[in-house]
């Protein structure tokens, strides 16, 4: 379950960068061989590690609101 690790690791990074006033973007790469060989040339990762995603922390240029992607109609509370 090692990308339900990552994923909860990622999603730390971000919200610790957030806090610390910064621009995020996380960029998937698992499972899409083709995107994780060119990140392992990139970065020089050998060949036996899996690259989960890569995610760009930085100064943004503006600032993001909310999105509106939450429905309460998909929704479903459990007692």
């Amino acid at each position: 379950m090692w990308q339900h690790d990552c994923g909860a690791a990622t999603q730390n990074i971000l919200l610790q960068a957030t806090d610390m006033n910064l621009g995020t973007c996380w960029c998937g790469l698992h499972p899409h061989e083709k995107v994780m060989t060119e990140i392992r040339k990139l970065f020089d990762i050998p060949n036996n590690i899996v690259p989960f995603c890569v995610i760009a922390i930085g100064i943004a240029a503006e600032e993001f609101g909310s999105r509106g992607f939450y429905d309460e109609k998909k929704v479903k509370w459990v007692k």
